[in-house]
């Protein structure tokens, strides 16, 4: 009883210390009970990224952090108050904002919980003020605005999503010196470089403003078992109503001069393929199809080679030409497939007589004795390019 007695009287002394308003919420503190967050219901942010696939997976507890986290920094709060959460609990929060709204690039990665008595605050970070913020922000959506009209209203969302693809390669290069802007989707759209994470939020600020839902997903990649797995971020997509695997930054790789190279190995993957080269991700969406696949979609997967496949490529390459294109991408559809059609049209010369046809065909300017070509044993894909006469 005197420990009670004590205690009270501290508390006395203490409140009778503080002036006014202070009394009154020292009280309100010493008498505040925290809520059953688990039965209180999370309002989801309207603002942001549109598939929020990070936000839908979180707890109860955990998606009202994210919502209160989200209104915070969209005001450049300091210190928000948040259910209570441990470290681990907040960083998956973090994350998932992250991952959610590639528009919340004023954020620097630093996930930082304090506590006062019974309360819970995350400690946000900033690497920009809001006026600079706003600045590149508007820059941000102005472009996304330029692309989507670009684009047009489709039907048929593998047309869309192709000329994002395509425009993200074209018209960013790969960069990681770790410096922040490069993992954004600015970095991508407005610097013109950017590292993984740039290329996976660029391609999908871009599809939320076409109606593509998409997200990105974090994990390891490698081109072959020689090398070490990496961190690595790509992109899931729903095409016409399937999912699929898309990683823009595998599909533009640096050639040996320096320059970019458009290619579409990694357009619309299945899980099967996508395993070869990715791991440790976790995706909830099955991807099983190979319908909106590239090579499939543009009638470019073929069983071997045959007098039929000489005579679409002398189709493919007359068009590439017309449209001012020299590289073919053609795949196989299986090893053995792919051995033999290299040993026949690549070394035994056999693109060669095709090459003639193709300059009959167009009159186009090109060496019918010489080719450059990247082959692909991972996915038994081959790009044959003409070399312009000189």
């Amino acid at each position: 009883m005197s420990k009670k007695i004590t205690a009270l009287i501290l508390l006395a002394v203490i409140l009778i210390a503080l002036p006014g308003c202070g009394i009154i919420n020292a009280i309100k503190e010493k008498l505040y009970v925290p809520p059953d967050w688990n039965t209180v219901e999370p309002v989801t942010p309207q603002a942001g990224g549109k598939t929020k696939y990070y936000y839908k997976n979180l707890s109860n507890k955990e998606k009202i952090a994210y919502s209160y986290i989200f209104e915070g920094v969209e005001n450049f709060e300091s210190k928000i108050e948040i259910p209570e959460l441990d470290q681990d609990e907040l960083s998956l929060v973090f994350s998932a904002l992250l991952y959610d709204n590639p528009e919340f690039f004023h954020l620097k990665r630093v996930c930082n919980l304090s506590a006062s008595g019974k309360r819970c605050y995350f400690n946000a970070f900033y690497c920009m003020d809001r006026e600079k913020y706003n600045d590149k922000l508007a820059q941000l959506r102005a472009k996304v605005e330029e692309i989507k009209n670009a684009i047009g209203s489709n039907t048929d969302q593998y047309i869309p999503e192709l000329y994002i693809h395509d425009y993200i390669v074209e018209n960013c290069s790969y960069r990681n010196t770790e410096n922040l802007e490069e993992s954004t989707a600015y970095g991508a759209l407005i610097n013109g470089y950017a590292s993984c994470e740039g290329y996976s939020k660029a391609a999908q600020i871009l599809f939320d403003a076409v109606g593509i839902e998409s997200y990105v997903l974090a994990g390891e990649s490698a081109p072959n078992d020689k090398n070490d797995p990496e961190s690595h971020m790509w992109n899931v997509v729903l095409i016409n109503g399937k999912y699929y695997y898309l990683d823009v930054t595998w599909d533009d790789p640096v050639k040996g001069d320096g320059s970019d190279s458009l290619r579409h190995v990694y357009f619309n993957m299945s899980e099967k393929e996508l395993s070869i080269t990715h791991s440790n991700y976790s995706n909830s969406n099955l991807c099983d199809s190979d319908t909106d696949n590239y090579y499939v979609r543009n009638k470019l997967l073929f069983n071997g080679y045959d007098n039929d496949m000489k005579n679409d490529l002398v189709e493919m390459f007359s068009e590439a030409y017309r449209n001012g294109e020299l590289a073919v991408e053609i795949k196989l559809s299986s090893k053995t497939a792919y051995k033999d059609t290299i040993d026949k049209l690549i070394k035994n010369g056999k693109i060669y007589p095709i090459l003639a046809e193709v300059v009959n065909k167009t009159d186009a300017k090109i060496n019918k004795n010489k080719i450059s070509y990247i082959n692909n044993d991972n996915f038994y894909i081959i790009e044959i390019v003409m070399v312009p006469k000189k």
